[in-house]
């Protein structure tokens, strides 16, 4: 622990140790043998280790060297690696055996403070909205993406108000990109870049392009005399509203059941009513509308 035992995270080097905030983890490499090694590394935390840090965006990269830095030091919040969504962090190109932990950049605050970011699915293309409540000396957004969280490419820009103490509102289209995804989950980053060229990254978020089931309804047996079984394969969990109406559109007969995602049985054992006859089953589930024929012997 470091927040709860002052003792294991020296604080008294005020040129070395630049972190206002500190996990309450930590984590030791130690190598075995040979020399040289440069490595990339992954560090896993849970939310109650978070120590004094305001928010899992805050996140940054520190760590204390072997070779006479005591100090828990930030180490370069260009190169820090978050991600939220798995609730990772780390860096590349590290050398040396050392501690690590997590830490805020209170030194060299951020060009922007960001407060929101979201990105969904908008039929073949993929929607981000992001806000900030602040920006300074800030110059653009460069919108990156990847298929596998780790090698990421330029998809666009846009550009940055600059300086501001307000909220803004941004947005970016990545056009027709589910061509690209080929049915599978996208993964969003923004590499925010101040007008010096110096750069933060943003938490990562994801839009998934995996192929829905279509909704279908059939009925069965049909004909039927009395009971009728309806299978209804749905692309959620969702309310549904079954209702059989006859050719002129009355309805004759209307029930409310849950469906899952994937297939579902309904049997339905109050029909022996209805006069022999053509009917039409109408299934709305999740604003997704099913119909099949029905026939009453």
């Amino acid at each position: 622990t470091l927040i709860s035992n002052r003792a294991t995270s020296p604080n008294s080097n005020a040129m070395i140790d630049t972190a206002a905030h500190l996990m309450d983890a930590y984590w030791t490499l130690n190598q075995t043998g040979g020399t040289g090694f440069i490595y990339d590394i992954r560090l896993k935390y849970k939310p109650f280790q978070m120590g004094n840090i305001p928010s899992e965006t805050d996140i940054k990269f520190a760590n204390r060297m072997s070779l006479g830095l005591s100090s828990w030091w930030f180490n370069n919040s260009t190169m820090s690696f978050i991600d939220t969504l798995n609730n990772t962090f780390g860096m590349n190109s590290l050398f040396d055996a050392t501690s690590y932990t997590g830490t805020t950049d209170i030194a060299t605050p951020l060009p922007v403070k960001l407060t929101n970011l979201r990105a969904v699915r908008v039929n073949t293309n993929a929607l981000l909205n992001w806000t900030t409540a602040s920006e300074r000396n800030a110059s653009q957004f460069m919108v990156e993406r990847s298929m596998d969280r780790t090698r990421f490419e330029v998809a666009g820009s846009v550009r940055a108000i600059g300086n501001s103490s307000v909220s803004n509102s941004y947005q970016f289209t990545d056009v027709n990109i589910s061509r690209v995804a080929m049915g599978k989950t996208i993964y969003y980053r923004l590499r925010i870049v101040d007008a010096d060229g110096k750069f933060e990254y943003s938490p990562i978020v994801a839009v998934s392009f995996e192929e829905r089931t279509k909704p279908t309804v059939n009925v069965y047996p049909n004909p039927f005399n009395s009971n009728v079984s309806i299978h209804v394969t749905a692309n959620m969990d969702a309310k549904s509203i079954i209702t059989i109406v006859d050719l002129y559109g009355k309805t004759v007969a209307e029930m409310a059941r849950e469906v899952v995602n994937g297939d579902n049985m309904i049997s339905l054992d109050s029909l022996q009513h209805l006069a022999p006859g053509v009917y039409f089953v109408k299934v709305n589930a999740g604003g997704s509308e099913m119909v099949t024929k029905l026939i009453k012997e």
